[in-house]
């Protein structure tokens, strides 16, 4: 009986560990420190100048608060970053669709649900979801959502769950303008939501297994 018992918690232990190491992890903040915008074939490298104020991507749509520009070099300090490029400045920013200027109507192009998405620990990835990224550049909205024509998949970059440090880049595609197929590339730090304490899963183990432990003493007495 003892035997048989301390089996079954051992196996237990081991399903409740497999389990916990397996499992991917929801991104609960996300920050950017850094990142490039490239369109490699034509050369074109903007400078990034400016990164918004240290708030949680993964927390809500960000530059969102009003119109991204009021002019070609203008933007919104509160824009995720702000790239220069000939004179002109490309403002990133996330919505549920465009926020609207002289060229693209507000609301013309549908954007997505607050970024989100999961760290996996084991793999040392990050994946995202990033439909509702978009830039304004000379007073004109684009979404730069990776693969529209295929849905815009989630994109998935490296992540070093010692230190939290991540790295993504994603492709996207620009109609006229400046080339044609441009980069996106996102550096910073993302923590996931708490896991369940080691504790906490012995004691859901134990309590599955006691009643059965119990009935099985109770029959052998009777």
């Amino acid at each position: 009986m003892r035997q048989l018992a301390l089996r079954l918690l051992f196996a237990n232990f081991l399903l409740l560990s497999s389990v916990a190491s397996a499992a991917q992890l929801q991104i609960a903040h996300m920050s950017i420190s850094g990142g490039s915008l490239s369109e490699p074939i034509l050369g074109y490298y903007p400078t990034l100048i400016h990164i918004g104020p240290d708030t949680n991507l993964v927390g809500g749509y960000i530059g969102s608060g009003g119109t991204t520009t009021t002019g070609p070099r203008d933007y919104a300090p509160d824009n995720l970053m702000v790239f220069e490029l000939a004179g002109a400045t490309a403002s990133i920013y996330t919505a549920a669709s465009n926020l609207g200027d002289l060229y693209s109507p507000a609301g013309s192009q549908l954007g997505g649900a607050v970024p989100h998405g999961s760290l996996d620990p084991d793999a040392g990835t990050i994946t995202l979801d990033a439909k509702s990224f978009f830039f304004n550049s000379s007073d004109t909205d684009l979404s730069i959502a990776p693969a529209p024509w295929l849905g815009s998949p989630p994109v998935t970059g490296t992540w070093d769950s010692a230190t939290g440090i991540y790295s993504l880049e994603w492709s996207f595609y620009v109609s006229g303008g400046f080339g044609s197929t441009w980069y996106l590339s996102l550096t910073g730090t993302a923590t996931p939501v708490p896991e369940a304490s080691t504790l906490g899963l012995w004691a859901a183990g134990l309590g599955l297994l006691l009643p059965w432990v119990r009935n099985r003493s109770a029959r052998r007495s009777a």
